[in-house]
């Protein structure tokens, strides 16, 4: 064949690598390649042989060309790719030496965060909900909020308006503001959404001071059952901030253990740092 050398080799080689990479520069060009006729490509080489080059070419037009009006597009391509007659932003479209690879497609991680709307916590309750707003709006985000029970607010905080997401927010809530079983919340919370799918391979976010009015040991229980399923566990406690602050005792000392990171976000600035460990990796 009196073409290009390297499509030849390429041929002789690995003739469906070769066969793929001519159907993939046709398929740019918006001919309807499909796997099935660059298969039909592949045999057909195998059988008439690569040496001649008017049997490549029509061995390749009776496999990828189905209209007459293709015709002059295939005969670009063909010459750009066997005969390297393409200038370079062409000739880089499927080159047959290239294994053609896919592009990794990064996609953000499902983020769920769990918000603590006890009394105690009421002074931050209602910016944390604020900056969940704005998270809520991802496809892939979920908030929920607790007490002395769970209430899913996701819907609510999509409406992308602050004053009246608050308000739709605390209304769901029927204990905003009450006492805290953090343990008995979490618990709800994989049972009814955790196991089904929401938290596998999420990032969870709870937002909570750690003052647990019920059992540690449960909190702790299902402080593990969550860190089984979700990617990381961020805290976000805003009374760490506190000068001689340490988790030692009570809910936050059951909920450390199975903890990835504890910030403490308890002032605008220190949103930076919530931010930063949400988007951390392992």
């Amino acid at each position: 064949m009196s073409g290009a050398p390297s499509f030849e080799r390429a041929l002789a080689r690995d003739a469906p690598l070769a066969a793929a990479a001519l159907g993939h520069a046709l398929r740019a060009a918006g001919l309807p390649v499909t796997p099935q006729r660059s298969a039909t490509f592949a045999r057909a080489v195998a059988l008439l042989g690569a040496g001649v080059r008017s049997r490549l070419y029509w061995a390749a037009r009776l496999s990828f060309v189905s209209s007459r009006a293709q015709v002059d597009d295939f005969d670009r391509v063909f010459a750009a790719v066997v005969d390297g007659t393409a200038d370079p932003a062409q000739a880089q479209r499927g080159d047959p030496v290239a294994r053609p690879r896919r592009r990794r497609r990064l996609r953000p991680r499902p983020l769920v965060a769990l918000l603590d709307v006890s009394g105690s916590m009421a002074p931050f309750a209602r910016a944390y909900l604020l900056l969940l707003e704005g998270a809520a709006l991802g496809a892939r985000a979920e908030t929920f909020v607790f007490a002395t029970g769970l209430t899913r607010v996701t819907r609510a905080l999509r409406d992308g308006r602050a004053a009246a997401a608050l308000a739709r927010a605390s209304a769901a809530a029927p204990d905003w503001a009450d006492g805290t079983h953090i343990g008995g919340a979490l618990r709800a919370f994989t049972d009814g959404h955790g196991r089904r799918g929401l938290t596998r391979d999420a990032v969870v976010v709870i937002l909570s001071d750690g003052w647990e009015r019920g059992d540690p040991a449960l909190l702790g229980r299902e402080m593990a059952r969550l860190a089984r399923l979700a990617y990381r566990v961020v805290w976000v406690n805003p009374r760490a901030a506190a000068p001689g602050f340490a988790p030692v005792t009570g809910g936050m000392a059951a909920a450390l253990p199975h903890v990835d990171e504890l910030v403490s976000g308890h002032s605008v600035a220190a949103l930076d740092a919530v931010v930063a460990a949400i988007g951390r990796t392992r």
